[in-house]
């Protein structure tokens, strides 16, 4: 199968912050409601927020909530622009990301360049893989990467939807605290799929051939994705989101 065009993605991770999951979340998904409701959503062509699992008896989580993936606009430059045509949205964003996360979405995200190797929809999990440049072959090692994990007779029968991408410097995220140089995320079916695949041998020997570029770290982070828009799909959830988590609007 061909490769996607690459295209721009936000992923920011939502550290812990001691409240209840309950009331974090349901506070997450009124900050959705509250960017769905503004000019600049337009820009965006797809949004998820996944909901990090910490009760998984494998991968790892502790240390973040929730991540947020917005894809954005092909040509737009950076993660900032899309809300500079909307100054007000841009304030109201900037003061309710302080009160959800506790600090600027731009300081715990990152810009990357995102390229889908194999896709899927309706996988119910996301699995992310972060990953860290040994050399200077990383980004071009990277999809092949990804393909030795979808080429794999055990692994890759589990693969619903497969992504590899690069972190890109921007000044949105200029003093971001995510450190990593590029991710893959693999969408599957259940946490049962999740678990049989993380648990195989397998998916560290796929790992060791690309080990002079690629350094992943195996803490992967295992989330349920909620997909609230998708242009290309026809999905677009904001009146449900809206009904069911008021934004706040002050």
């Amino acid at each position: 199968m061909a490769d996607s065009a690459p295209n721009k993605k936000t992923v920011y991770m939502t550290p812990s912050r001691g409240q209840s999951l309950d009331w974090w979340r349901d506070r997450w998904r009124r900050h959705c409601s509250l960017g769905m409701t503004r000019p600049f959503w337009t820009l965006m062509t797809k949004y998820s927020q996944c909901d990090v699992i910490h009760y998984a008896p494998f991968g790892t989580g502790e240390a973040y909530d929730g991540i947020g993936l917005c894809w954005q606009t092909p040509g737009l430059a950076s993660g900032i622009n899309g809300m500079t045509s909307d100054p007000e949205g841009m304030r109201l964003m900037v003061e309710d990301e302080k009160e959800v996360f506790g600090v600027y979405v731009g300081d715990i995200a990152v810009i990357t360049v995102e390229t889908v190797l194999k896709e899927g929809h309706g996988a119910a999990y996301k699995l992310l893989l972060r990953l860290y440049r040994e050399s200077d072959e990383f980004e071009s090692r990277l999809n092949a990467f990804g393909q030795a994990l979808l080429a794999n007779p055990e692994l890759g029968p589990l693969i619903r939807r497969l992504s590899v991408a690069w972190v890109e410097p921007d000044e949105y995220t200029k003093n971001s605290s995510l450190d990593f140089h590029g991710l893959v995320e693999i969408s599957v079916d259940n946490l049962d799929v999740a678990q049989a695949m993380l648990e195989s041998p397998q998916f560290r020997a796929v790992a060791e051939p690309f080990a002079q570029a690629i350094r992943p770290d195996w803490r992967v982070i295992v989330t349920r994705e909620n997909l609230f828009w998708d242009a290309e799909m026809g999905i677009d959830d904001r009146k449900r989101i809206n009904l069911e988590y008021p934004p706040v609007t002050s």
